[in-house]
């Protein structure tokens, strides 16, 4: 496979007798024309070294010169300074002297677009380095040299070659009187550049995982992508994971960023009690979890944290108020059967949840549901027994009344692919089912609201903290 240096011929590309030749459209038709004859007496001081540095690296190349031509209703100042003839002697140039390498050369023009414009230089180059007969693709080893031409089809040249080749794209100058080209390192810049923009973007987005993918061969300061690892394993509730990178990669490596240590330390602080399973700990991080997914648009799932957090905030409650009931109940006959009996320990709460009903049909209270447990949050004021002081039970009922609200959502989501359906779910529809239901507020301020009900505070998230902690890195 050829290697490729693309170039744009410009009026000094080409000397006639040691001189530009002047006007360069006639006067390069007439050398072109001679050329057998005048051909001694022309050379390619700029375009040649450039072609000689290429070959000593590479066995095979192909060499694209592009020259310019103009309409004829040109203004004539213009159009006279036309490369066209002047690339097709550089092509016989090359062709001589290089005869016995393997070295072919190509000319491309450029028509119908204005070369002193960068935008349209720029356009049309992304459609010339696209065509099939450019053998360039993504991964292809190519050369732009951007010693001649005109800066505004330099300038869209090296960028559409940057945009094909990505890292492999290497762009030569040759500083005026060396007979040797230096490599820019503006490909690799450019691309730094633009790839931390995106990755800013999808880091204020809090799409960790895009990032994560963006970060891959970025000079970027490891602490900064163990501080992403974490947190997509952290939204997956992967609090070992989680907690393993802080402590062994992003903690000891962030050392020398001043900051950036206490501020690892602080993601860390509360990850001991959710990976101990500490339950107010767990509701918290369902609530910052569906803030997330809602964020970015992940309405399914949203749905299902949603639902998450309501069964297990009633399980803190109920907890709470009946000490001696565990509401960690699997399928096994044996939990089941603890679940039941102590039910029957409390023989008041019992006899409720007996004569309790949903939808005309009678409560299935054998069942660890969030319908029973909503009964058993209820009896807590509905019953006789006296179970909380009057501060507490009036935080519970204004937390119970906040979660009642998201069963406004059960149909949305009992229809969703993440229960028994395929029915679409989107921002709107929840927002609003949610209005239409009664609701003045959003699942999310409810969510948020039963927590600071139970006086479980809602801090900043820790995906906020990552992402900003991250950014701060790219600095």
């Amino acid at each position: 496979m050829s290697v490729i240096l693309l170039a744009n011929v410009g009026l000094r590309d080409v000397c006639h007798l040691g001189q530009s030749v002047d006007p360069a459209r006639a006067g390069g038709e007439v050398l072109l024309k001679d050329f057998p004859n005048t051909g001694r007496d022309l050379t390619i001081p700029m375009l040649l070294p450039m072609v000689e540095y290429v070959l000593e690296n590479h066995p095979k190349l192909l060499v694209i010169l592009y020259g310019t031509d103009q309409p004829v209703d040109t203004p004539a100042s213009e159009r006279n300074r036309d490369t066209l003839h002047l690339a097709g002697i550089a092509k016989r140039i090359l062709d001589t002297q290089l005869s016995g390498r393997a070295c072919q050369a190509q000319v491309r023009l450029i028509h119908g677009r204005n070369p002193y414009m960068y935008d349209e230089m720029l356009i049309h180059f992304r459609e010339q380095l696209g065509r099939p007969d450019i053998p360039l693709a993504v991964g292809d080893c190519c050369y732009v040299g951007v010693t001649g031409g005109i800066p505004a089809a330099n300038t869209g040249l090296m960028l559409a070659a940057i945009e094909r080749a990505g890292k492999d794209c290497r762009v030569l100058y040759l500083p005026r009187g060396d007979s040797r080209p230096v490599q820019l390192d503006i490909g690799r810049q450019l691309r730094d550049n633009i790839s931390k923009q995106v990755l800013s973007e999808w880091l204020r987005s809090r799409g960790f995982v895009e990032a994560l993918r963006l970060m891959k061969g970025m000079d970027i300061p490891r602490w900064v992508t163990a501080v992403v690892e974490q947190a997509v394993a952290r939204y997956q509730f992967d609090f070992e994971s989680a907690w393993r990178i802080l402590e062994e990669v992003a903690i000891p490596s962030s050392a020398d960023s001043p900051g950036a240590r206490d501020a690892c330390r602080r993601l860390a602080n509360d990850l001991p009690d959710l990976r101990s399973g500490e339950l107010s700990a767990l509701m918290q991080e369902c609530y910052y979890n569906a803030d997330m997914a809602f964020a970015r648009g992940e309405y399914a799932s949203f749905l299902g944290v949603c639902f998450r957090f309501q069964e297990s905030l009633l399980r803190c409650m109920v907890e709470e108020a009946y000490p001696g009931i565990s509401t960690r109940v699997s399928n096994r006959k044996r939990d089941r059967e603890r679940w039941v009996e102590s039910l029957q320990n409390h023989s008041g709460l019992f006899i409720f949840l007996q004569s309790e009903q949903v939808n005309g049909e009678r409560l299935k209270w054998e069942d660890c549901s969030g319908r029973t447990m909503e009964a058993i949050v209820r009896y807590t004021w509905e019953g006789q027994e006296v179970l909380l002081g009057a501060v507490r039970l009036s935080q519970f009922r204004s937390a119970f009344d906040r979660l009642r609200k998201l069963n406004s959502l059960a149909q949305l989501r009992n229809k969703s692919v993440i229960a028994h359906d395929f029915e679409g779910v989107s921002e709107q529809r929840i927002k609003s089912t949610y209005e239409n239901s009664g609701g003045n507020e959003t699942p999310l301020d409810d969510m948020a609201g039963a927590l600071k009900a139970l006086g479980i505070t809602v801090r900043e998230s820790p995906f906020e903290m990552a992402a900003r902690l991250a950014l701060t890195g790219l600095d």
